[in-house]
């Protein structure tokens, strides 16, 4: 796998996504736009390999439109905090706002197999479908319903059911189950789920095509290059092998 120092400008902490407090008071969603700039357009600080020991601020936007200007020290400690060990971020839910769907969901009798005595049963896909999340510190994210299922099960299905999806083929497999055995659950938990689009932060790609979009994105080829590197490095362990030829035992 490439580094991060194999890119010489690379910077650790522009594009990160992390709460961190506005105003002195409560946290909120922000992200990392670049390195703060004095009047002579030098850059502010200085870098250390030790994050307490790193002097450079940067420029962070909140959801408001409101830019602010926060210590490199300050956006670690606030980054890793809200981490796991493998670096993902775990939100709170507020509410769930909307749900949509893409040509890959399954609809009508695609969601269903017939088994030998003629029965449909259904798929057990969620392939296609994403909610629009609202979470506690104000951001609002577009999750796949594959995530969100695992975390919020009875929010999920009573959302799908106020909406008439729960027919679907992503939900009518699961969604009557979850409101039965729901009745009998606690509706007070607070529900935490997994953000599995970011690691440190950091928006990660989940398709080539989320690589174009995240290096558009952040005005570069990061993520490209280093599938390019990665490629590379395998291809000695790849023999395409051509038509009527048999593979290695």
């Amino acid at each position: 796998m490439s580094d991060a120092d194999d890119f010489l400008d690379y910077d650790q902490y522009i594009n990160v996504e992390c709460q961190l407090p506005k105003d002195n008071e409560t946290l909120s969603a922000a992200k990392i736009i670049g390195q703060a700039l004095d009047e002579q357009g030098n850059v502010v600080g200085n870098y250390h390999a030790n994050p307490v020991l790193d002097t450079r601020v940067y420029d962070v936007l909140f959801p408001d439109g409101a830019v602010k200007q926060y210590a490199a020290n300050i956006i670690a400690k606030h980054m890793y905090s809200q981490c796991d060990n493998e670096g993902y971020q775990h939100q709170i839910l507020n509410c769930i706002l909307d749900v949509r769907k893409n040509n890959t969901a399954l609809c009508g009798d695609d969601g269903f197999i017939i088994n030998k005595h003629d029965r449909k049963i259904p798929k057990k896909t969620t392939k296609g479908w994403f909610f629009n999340v609202r979470w506690k510190d104000s951001s609002d994210s577009w999750v796949p319903l594959k995530d969100i299922k695992e975390s919020i099960p009875v929010e999920v299905a009573t959302f799908a059911t106020t909406q008439g999806i729960e027919k679907e083929p992503a939900f009518s497999w699961w969604v009557a189950y979850i409101i039965k055995k729901s009745k009998h659950s606690i509706a007070s938990v607070q529900h935490q789920t997994k953000k599995t689009s970011h690691k440190y932060g950091i928006s990660v790609p989940t398709s080539i095509a989320d690589v174009y979009r995240l290096d558009i994105q952040n005005g570069n080829a990061y993520w490209r290059d280093t599938i390019a590197r990665n490629m590379k490095s395998i291809n000695v362990a790849i023999d395409i092998l051509h038509n009527a030829t048999k593979p290695p035992p």
